[in-house]
Parts: structure tokens; C-alpha cells; sequence
């Protein structure tokens, strides 16, 4: 199921669509927060994914943000750093960047739907 979607709404929508659902994770996940409020998360997630980077061995790190613009930000200020640690003899990195968008017309009538 997803965790951003009502399943029951989405396949009423689309004319009682089965749902598929696929229990269980291939991998562990970790979930960390900040313990406080912070006035730029841009940087803060930025010095945050660097921060993992730095401390850990092998694996994956991934960060959602609201919008296109702060993903690039992000990019940019994690490239910086991690110019800096390579430098130094840190590890290579590959960063993958995706943006979905929906339609403001879509998105009010997803938003309007109700059983």
C-alpha cells in the first residue's frame, strides 16, 4: 500500500482498478529526523546526506524535499561538499535526482475526491 495515497479512493477512481500489494522491505531502512527545527532545511538535509556520507559504510541515502528548486539547491551544495571530502580521500558518490510533478488541475481533482 501506499503511504501517500488512499488505495481504495485511487481504484474507485479508475474504475474499481485492482490494487496490488507487495508486503515486506528488500533492505533495512533508517529513518532520521532533526531533533530541532532549523531555518534552512535546504542546508540543513544538504550537511545532513554529507554527514551520513562521511560516517558510514556502504549504502544508500535518500532525502525528499517539496519542489524542483530545493532538490537543485541541494545538489549543489552536496557536490560542494563532496568535492571537498573527495579531495581528501573520500569515497565515490553518485547522486540521482527526481522531480515528479502533477498537474495543478489533477492535483484539485485528486484532493476533491471523496467516497
Amino acid at each position: 500500500m501506499s503511504a501517500t495515497i488512499s488505495t481504495s479512493l485511487f481504484s474507485k477512481y479508475f474504475d474499481d482498478a485492482p490494487v496490488l500489494s507487495v508486503p515486506g522491505r528488500s533492505h533495512a531502512v533508517d529513518v532520521l529526523y532533526t531533533e530541532e527545527s532549523v531555518d534552512d532545511y535546504v542546508r540543513a538535509t544538504a550537511e545532513a546526506i554529507l554527514r551520513i556520507h562521511g560516517g558510514c559504510g556502504e549504502g544508500d541515502v535518500l532525502a525528499f524535499l517539496p519542489g524542483q528548486e530545493e532538490i537543485e539547491e541541494c545538489l549543489e551544495i552536496v557536490k560542494s561538499g563532496l568535492e571537498k571530502m573527495e579531495n581528501e580521500g573520500g569515497r565515490d558518490v553518485k547522486l540521482k535526482e527526481t522531480v515528479t510533478t502533477t498537474s495543478d488541475s489533477i492535483q484539485v481533482r485528486v484532493d476533491n475526491l471523496r467516497i
